[in-house]
């Protein structure tokens, strides 16, 4: 299989609201479908077209963006809404091993939902954010440890708005080994941003300071998102505009100035791995970080006509793309799924 293609009527019965999970190489994908309040898991196979249900939780409000997945286990953070009308996040771990779906704990600490997770050593960590009767906010890195079955709590701010006064934790990401928070303090000599790296015990090893056109494009909106690869950072805002900087001699260095629809393509089963792929969504542009020229590459595909990329997914040598067709005010008139073997040798032919 080089090149697949499959229609999306056959893919999900032409169903939207879905949520794509996790990406096997060449063999499958795990998705939610969301309907009325309660979420449905599904494996879809592509060899032969097999669509399995898995399980299906309810009384959702939403889920996390992103999920953590070691070997054939995968964690997400499930917002529920309880009979008081209140919301509880849950962690949910979905086993494809055994076809189940089980929450592994509920948080009864009354954090906000939208939580993203990520893999760290041995622990599921997310970041929350906890308001106060007072109005002040808590932020915090959360970790579930797997082994103890328990939360570990890291680095904890607490930031007081109506004064300006405290410190705050904005994004986090981890490629399993290392731990990054951007982090704002407030200080009489303003407001004050910092990328952190954590060791294993949430210490402090090492921050970078964000000057000049970054700290610029950072300030431009909410950052809901950040990627780092040693010496490449990105970040994107509820805007849905993404920014990219080398990171060189302690600075961030801009590579990709703030683009709407900059997007990470998501790495899936082996999270952490050196794949530095990069889509415009709406368009047709991936692009490829090259960690020797320090640039980007940019790649037109030869996708149908009027058709742009929606999703990216990596798995190993494998691209997963989920793409549709716009009409002249936007709207989706037609999907297509692709899985591309060996997708970087298959890039460069382009």
């Amino acid at each position: 299989m080089r090149k697949k293609r499959i229609d999306f009527e056959d893919f999900n019965n032409g169903k939207n609201n879905l949520n794509y999970l996790s990406f096997r190489e060449n063999d499958s994908v795990i998705y939610l479908y969301a309907e009325n309040g309660n979420v449905t898991c599904y494996r879809y196979y592509f060899e032969d077209g097999t669509n399995v249900k898995i399980a299906e939780l309810q009384d959702l409000d939403g889920y996390s963006s992103t999920v953590a997945e070691l070997n054939e286990d995968i964690y997400f953070i499930a917002a529920k809404r309880c009979e008081d009308g209140e919301i509880k996040n849950e962690l949910v771990n979905l086993s494809l091993s055994n076809n189940t779906l089980k929450v592994l704990s509920e948080c009864d600490d009354k954090s906000l939902p939208g939580l993203e997770v990520y893999l760290w050593q041995n622990q599921i960590v997310t970041l929350k954010n906890i308001v106060n009767s007072d109005k002040s906010i808590v932020t915090l890195l959360d970790g579930y440890d797997l082994n103890h079955d328990r939360w570990e709590t890291g680095e904890k701010c607490l930031w007081k708005s109506y004064q300006e006064e405290g410190a705050a934790l904005y994004a986090f990401y981890s490629d399993g080994d290392k731990l990054y928070a951007i982090k704002d303090e407030y200080t009489e000599e303003g407001s004050k941003r910092r990328l952190i790296s954590y060791g294993p015990s949430h210490e402090e090893l090492f921050s970078i300071p964000f000057t000049g056109d970054f700290l610029d494009y950072s300030n431009s909106g909410r950052i809901i998102q950040l990627f780092v690869d040693d010496d490449l950072i990105y970040i994107r805002n509820t805007s849905n505009y993404g920014c990219a900087a080398r990171i060189t001699d302690g600075t961030f260095e801009t590579v990709r100035e703030n683009q709407k629809n900059l997007t990470k393509a998501w790495i899936s089963s082996r999270q952490g791995e050196k794949e530095d792929v990069f889509y415009i969504r709406r368009s047709n542009v991936l692009l490829l970080w090259d960690p020797n020229r320090k640039a980007f590459k940019e790649i037109c595909l030869d996708l149908d006509e009027d058709e742009s990329i929606h999703v990216a997914m990596i798995d190993g040598k494998s691209l997963f793309l989920s793409c549709y067709v716009q009409d002249s005010q936007g709207n989706p008139l037609g999907k297509h799924v692709y899985v591309i073997s060996d997708y970087l040798d298959y890039l460069s032919k382009l």
